[in-house]
Protein backbone atom coordinates (compact mmCIF):
# COMPACT_ATOMS: atom_id res chain seq x y z
CA UNK A 1 0.00 0.00 0.00
CA UNK A 2 1.65 3.53 -0.69
CA UNK A 3 1.63 6.07 1.88
CA UNK A 4 -0.95 8.02 0.07
CA UNK A 5 -3.55 5.26 0.32
CA UNK A 6 -2.94 5.00 4.37
CA UNK A 7 -3.46 9.20 4.47
CA UNK A 8 -6.56 10.00 6.79
CA UNK A 9 -8.61 12.29 3.77
CA UNK A 10 -11.19 12.62 6.88
CA UNK A 11 -8.91 14.72 9.01
CA UNK A 12 -9.21 18.41 8.03
CA UNK A 13 -5.40 19.45 9.57
CA UNK A 14 -4.72 17.54 6.13
CA UNK A 15 -5.94 20.59 4.15
CA UNK A 16 -4.75 23.06 6.74
CA UNK A 17 -1.35 23.68 4.68
CA UNK A 18 -3.16 24.29 1.62
CA UNK A 19 -3.67 22.20 -1.71
CA UNK A 20 -3.02 18.31 -1.46
CA UNK A 21 -3.38 17.71 -5.33
CA UNK A 22 -0.36 15.21 -5.19
CA UNK A 23 -2.11 13.43 -2.05
CA UNK A 24 -5.36 12.88 -4.33
CA UNK A 25 -3.19 12.29 -7.34
CA UNK A 26 -1.33 8.89 -5.89
CA UNK A 27 -4.41 8.24 -4.02
CA UNK A 28 -6.69 8.09 -8.17
CA UNK A 29 -3.08 6.43 -9.25
CA UNK A 30 -2.91 3.56 -6.53
CA UNK A 31 -6.52 3.62 -4.63
CA UNK A 32 -9.11 5.00 -6.81
CA UNK A 33 -11.45 3.62 -4.64
CA UNK A 34 -10.62 4.54 -1.47
CA UNK A 35 -11.98 3.56 2.24
CA UNK A 36 -11.98 6.34 4.60
CA UNK A 37 -12.46 4.60 8.32
CA UNK A 38 -13.84 7.21 10.42
CA UNK A 39 -13.71 7.79 14.51
CA UNK A 40 -17.03 6.50 15.95
CA UNK A 41 -19.05 5.79 12.43
CA UNK A 42 -19.10 3.04 9.64
CA UNK A 43 -16.80 5.22 7.34
CA UNK A 44 -16.94 5.77 3.06
CA UNK A 45 -15.79 4.90 -0.10
CA UNK A 46 -14.41 7.65 -1.63
CA UNK A 47 -14.50 7.60 -5.29
CA UNK A 48 -11.82 9.67 -6.73
CA UNK A 49 -11.94 9.20 -10.39
CA UNK A 50 -14.36 10.32 -13.00
CA UNK A 51 -15.38 7.61 -14.90
CA UNK A 52 -15.24 5.39 -11.52
CA UNK A 53 -17.82 7.77 -9.96
CA UNK A 54 -20.37 8.31 -12.95
CA UNK A 55 -20.41 4.00 -13.08
CA UNK A 56 -20.95 3.76 -9.55
CA UNK A 57 -24.08 7.07 -9.14
CA UNK A 58 -25.43 4.76 -12.78
CA UNK A 59 -25.00 1.42 -10.61
CA UNK A 60 -26.90 2.96 -7.71
CA UNK A 61 -29.23 4.75 -9.10
CA UNK A 62 -30.07 1.66 -11.22
CA UNK A 63 -30.23 -0.72 -8.19
CA UNK A 64 -32.71 1.67 -6.65
CA UNK A 65 -35.27 1.22 -9.41
CA UNK A 66 -34.77 -2.60 -9.28
CA UNK A 67 -35.65 -2.71 -5.94
CA UNK A 68 -39.26 -0.20 -6.31
CA UNK A 69 -37.29 2.84 -4.90
CA UNK A 70 -37.06 6.16 -6.71
CA UNK A 71 -33.44 7.23 -8.24
CA UNK A 72 -33.06 9.73 -5.56
CA UNK A 73 -29.08 9.08 -4.83
CA UNK A 74 -26.62 11.90 -4.03
CA UNK A 75 -23.68 11.52 -5.63
CA UNK A 76 -21.10 14.81 -4.48
CA UNK A 77 -18.27 15.67 -7.07
CA UNK A 78 -15.60 18.31 -5.92
CA UNK A 79 -12.55 19.83 -7.87
CA UNK A 80 -9.36 21.28 -6.34
CA UNK A 81 -8.11 24.34 -8.36
CA UNK A 82 -5.20 26.15 -7.34
CA UNK A 83 -5.76 29.59 -7.35
CA UNK A 84 -5.82 31.18 -10.95
CA UNK A 85 -6.22 27.64 -12.23
CA UNK A 86 -9.64 27.00 -14.64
Amino acid sequence: MSAAASVDIYDPDLYVDGPIHQIFAELRRTDPVHWQPMPDEPGYWAVLKHGDLKMAASKLIERANENGGPDNITAILARWVEDGAA
